[in-house]
């Protein structure tokens, strides 16, 4: 195929060949820089953002409970008040971060355990 050929013709052949096969392996390069980039950042939101998410909330029902712990240890009518309206802008900041966290991606033993956390704190509130 290539005795008839200058050497002209054979050396564009073959740079023309180097350089389609590295705009090829670029390209795929690119696009798997792209799919980790975007696979990380569905990681992020979806995990590590929901972990965060649950962590502030654990936090603000353990400061609910010391609210009252305190407010029943001191027997003050004005300390109970105060630590209660405490614990009810708590309560409303746990329901938002819950509203964030429950649109996240969770397994089915996550969802379970979400439902039966819902329905507790139905209960509890």
């Amino acid at each position: 195929m290539f005795r008839d050929t200058t050497v002209r013709f054979r050396m564009m052949f073959v740079i023309g060949m180097s350089t389609l096969l590295m705009v090829g392996v670029g390209s795929f390069g690119l696009y798997n820089y792209y799919d980790a980039n975007e696979r990380l950042k569905s990681l992020h939101e979806n995990r590590t953002m929901a972990l965060t998410y649950l962590g502030t909330i654990l936090d603000r029902w353990y400061m609910v409970r010391l609210n009252g712990l305190d407010s029943v240890t001191k027997k003050d009518v004005n300390n109970a008040k105060t630590k209660s309206d405490q614990s009810m802008v708590l309560i409303k900041e746990i329901e938002e971060l819950w509203a964030k966290y429950l649109p996240t991606i969770v397994t089915d033993e996550e969802a379970m355990l979400s439902r039966n956390l819902t329905d507790q704190t139905k209960d509890y509130i």
